[in-house]
């Protein structure tokens, strides 16, 4: 009887921690914002992009520090949030920033909508891309420049793998298991 009871406690235990390994992890979302090169696009320019060409960030962050889904999203050093800057031929992460050991990049969101990514980058002798707000500008080594707006942002949550589902389930025999046996 008393291992009945010590393993029903075990298996409560087991799904008590399972539960909040589910919490923690229902917060993590990913997301894609998009953008458009519509307000300036020299030609030829070292990141292949001409007007009307589309760049990108995407990654994966923690919205549980959001309020109603308002709030700054930072992609600092230590901030377990990831970011990846597609913009033509050049690929650009969070750690590019020149303000990465102090928070950014940084995401703003009001009500789960885009309200602004601000960034700085700078690369080979003279490169830059800059973000302000709802903005890029982007500045090759020759000084040809390239712009445009954000124009799209999605989020979806990231889904909580199959183990743990299948663990979930095992648990829950085993106390249906322990209860029977009582």
């Amino acid at each position: 009887m008393n291992i009945i009871k010590k393993s029903g406690c075990t298996v409560l235990l087991a799904l008590g921690l399972l539960g909040s390994s589910a919490i923690t992890h229902a917060a993590l979302v990913n997301y894609e914002l998009t953008g458009t090169v519509d307000g300036w696009a020299d030609t030829p320019n070292d990141f292949g992009l001409n007007m009307g060409s589309t760049i990108s960030a995407t990654g994966t962050f923690d919205d549980s520090i959001l309020s109603g889904g308002t709030g700054v999203v930072s992609f600092g050093s230590g901030s377990g949030n990831s970011m990846t800057l597609t913009v033509g031929s050049y690929t650009f992460t969070a750690a590019d920033d020149v303000n990465h050991l102090i928070g950014y990049p940084e995401l703003s969101l009001n009500g789960g909508t885009f309200d602004g990514l601000n960034l700085a980058i700078e690369f080979g002798s003279f490169g830059t891309f800059d973000s302000l707000d709802f903005w890029f500008d982007g500045f090759d080594d020759g000084g040809n420049q390239v712009s445009g707006t954000w124009t799209g942002f999605q989020m979806t949550p990231v889904p909580v793998p199959a183990a743990v589902w299948l663990f979930g389930s095992g648990l829950l025999g085993l106390v249906g298991l322990a209860r029977r046996k009582k």
